[in-house]
Parts: C-alpha cells; structure tokens; sequence
C-alpha cells in the first residue's frame, strides 16, 4: 500500500511537472514570438524614420533653394529700382537739357 501510495505521489509529481515543462514552453514560445515582432516593428520604425529624414532634408534643402531664390529675386528687384532712379534722373537732366536750348533758340530768333 505504501509502495503505491509512493508510486501515486511519483506519478501526480510527474505530471505536474509534464504540467509545467508545457507552461514553460509555451511561455518561451511566447516571449519569442513577442521578441519576433518587437523586432519586426523596430525595423518598420527604423525605415519610416529613414524615410522621414530624407523627408526633411529635400525639404530643408528647398527651403534653402527658395530663400537663395528670395535673395536673388530682392537683388534684382533692387537693381531695377536703381536702374529706374537713374532713368528718371537721366530723363530730367534730358528734360532739363531741353529746355534751355529751346529757350537758347528763341533768344537766338529775337
């Protein structure tokens, strides 16, 4: 009686650890499955990221086109206005010119 009540003990241990080699495994199983996409999300993480930064280089890269752009534009927008101060200056002297060698023609009909 005793040697079964032994052999019963032996046997309920050893399903119990049958029991917990099995949970064990199975949590293993788990936290590699949980490593795996851990992993996998990671690396979509790092190629978005990749994707972001060139993202943001083109668009530094434009934004410093456009304000050398800018700057160009307001440099020849400055010339033009010179240009056009020294027309009109010209224009006046031209006007001014003019006018006294009109007035040079009528004293000389006189």
């Amino acid at each position: 009686a005793a040697a079964a009540a032994a052999g019963a003990a032996i046997g309920a241990m050893e399903c119990e650890n049958l029991r917990e080699h099995d949970e064990r495994a199975r949590l293993q199983s788990a936290l590699e499955a949980a490593q795996a996409a851990a992993a996998k999300q990671s690396e979509e993480y790092e190629k978005e990221l990749a994707l972001l930064k060139e993202e943001l280089a083109a668009a530094a890269q434009q934004q410093h086109d456009s304000a050398q752009q800018n700057q160009q534009l307001e440099e020849e927008r400055d010339r033009i206005h010179t240009d056009l101060l020294n027309t009109e200056k010209q224009l006046v002297e031209a006007r001014d010119a003019l006018a006294r060698k009109e007035r040079e023609l009528e004293q000389a009909k006189v």
